[in-house]
């Protein structure tokens, strides 16, 4: 099982139109098309950066002040065999079942959703959803020290992200 990163960047093409030639586009311009700054600071309540170097399929942003990061990961498998067997290995390995301490079903996002993490007086510190849309998934992943993210807006960029894939 690979990751097909050249199939991830032509799913998310195929949904968003390129702002710059193919040459000065970064490696991970297709999934940042799919999650903005403004999306990351929605999330954090925060002003945020892009952070480099992240690779063709995440997209990340980190606050300008203190610490914290949103990241989006999008990837996706050559057919829906080989993706039902990455969901299967993505879900033993985070733990996606019900039952599951600070693990829920977040039903009406894609064809499976889950929500990984802990919510104190509404806001979430490191967290995680975790989406599988057809022949791909992907994740919008937060870390912070503090509570500070919040879910509705996570939940609303994962239904939009679902929708664009």
């Amino acid at each position: 099982m690979k990751t097909l990163a050249g199939f991830t960047i032509a799913l998310a093409a195929a949904v968003v139109a390129p702002a710059q030639s193919p040459a000065t586009q970064s490696p991970n311009a297709r999934v940042c098309a799919l999650f903005s700054a403004d999306d990351a600071a929605k999330i954090m309540g925060g002003a945020m950066k892009p952070k480099p170097n992240m690779g063709a399929t995440v997209c990340m942003y980190e606050l300008t002040e203190g610490f914290g990061t949103a990241a989006l990961t999008v990837t996706a498998s050559i057919d829906k065999t080989a993706e039902d067997l990455r969901w299967a290995s993505i879900k033993e390995t985070r733990h996606l079942q019900v039952g599951q301490k600070n693990t829920r079903l977040l039903p009406g996002v894609g064809d499976e959703a889950w929500f990984t993490g802990n919510l104190e007086k509404g806001k979430a510190g490191v967290s995680s959803i975790i989406v599988r849309k057809g022949n791909a998934n992907f994740a919008i992943d937060v870390a912070t020290f503090e509570y500070r993210a919040s879910p509705e807006a996570m939940m609303a960029t994962a239904k939009r992200v679902a929708l664009q894939l």
